[in-house]
């Protein structure tokens, strides 16, 4: 191996490690300054079990000092010796603590700086996060208002759920009536929607239960937004019992803001689905997707 190809090799490790590093630096700084904060603990502890002879070694040069003051008179001792012999012994004191006490508590500081330099490397990181998460949420709107104009709604929303193919098959009433339905097979649920079903231990076998069910957590959630100005996704996800998302964390409602209200879209006229759930025909699940304004941290 020549030298122009070990410098290569070295340059491309050390720009790999330092890229590592930084993208660890939080984890790696906020880990520092707990053992750090531990350590301190530690030496603060051990301090204190030497503080207690520090202390009356200082009782013991104050009492000496005062003593003097008592035993000989002015001429001898005056005010001017009293008062530089009092300073005297309260700054050795000090300084005694000082160097007991030092490390650990510098020690502390060090390890509050660099915790406090782990959250602010991961709130700029969050923050650059939810802005770019922000630009390709408002992009894609964008792009599916500019779609469903040149194509129509019906056409974009087959292909932003995929609904590729058409299978006939037989579905009942609770009645019992057997009845044709068509089914749009390859069906994607958009980034916010969920499947309300037998995952969740909120669902029952009786359709009017969960409907009910449904709209009661639906009318809940908008007295939430009215009453507390803001609901994330993630919180209605927790009330039917479903997986949050991490989407579900940043993304939500704001009152004032979007449609001002919360819409699980349980009786959209363009879902087959939940039309027929709604009929009391033989389905086993809700489609429900949600309205959220987008990222709501810059609408707080």
């Amino acid at each position: 191996m020549n030298v122009s190809n070990f410098k290569s090799i070295m340059t491309n490790v050390i720009g790999r490690s330092g890229l590592i590093l930084k993208k660890y630096a939080p984890e790696i700084l906020l880990g520092a300054g707990i053992v750090g904060g531990v350590t301190a603990t530690v030496l603060a502890c051990k301090a204190s079990t030497k503080a207690g002879l520090l202390a009356r070694q200082s009782k013991e040069i104050l009492a000496t000092v005062y003593e003097a003051k008592l035993k000989y008179p002015p001429t001898t001792y005056s005010e001017n010796d009293f008062r530089q012999d009092l300073a005297l012994a309260y700054t050795q004191s000090a300084v005694g603590f000082v160097k007991l006490y030092g490390p650990s508590v510098t020690l502390g500081i060090m390890s509050i700086g660099l915790i406090l330099a782990s959250h602010g490397m991961m709130s700029k990181r969050n923050a650059a996060l939810m802005a770019a998460y922000k630009l390709v949420d408002e992009s894609f709107s964008k792009y599916r208002k500019r779609v469903a104009e040149e194509i129509g709604v019906e056409k974009e929303k087959q292909f932003r759920y995929n609904l590729v193919a058409e299978n006939d098959s037989e579905k009942v009433d609770e009645a019992g009536k057997e009845s044709k339905k068509t089914e749009l097979e390859g069906f994607e649920l958009s980034e916010y929607g969920r499947w309300f079903d037998e995952s969740s231990p909120q669902f029952k076998k009786d359709n009017s239960m969960n409907l009910f069910f449904l709209q009661a957590q639906q009318t809940f959630a908008n007295h939430l937004l009215q009453a507390r100005g803001h609901v994330f996704l993630n919180e209605i996800y927790d009330a039917l019992s479903l997986p949050r998302s991490r989407a579900g964390a940043i993304v939500g409602w704001v009152k004032n803001h979007g449609d001002n209200y919360v819409d699980f879209n349980m009786y959209s006229p363009s879902n087959d689905n939940n039309r027929d759930y709604v009929n009391g025909y033989n389905v086993r699940r809700v489609l429900l997707d949600f309205n959220v304004d987008g990222v709501i941290y810059d609408m707080i």
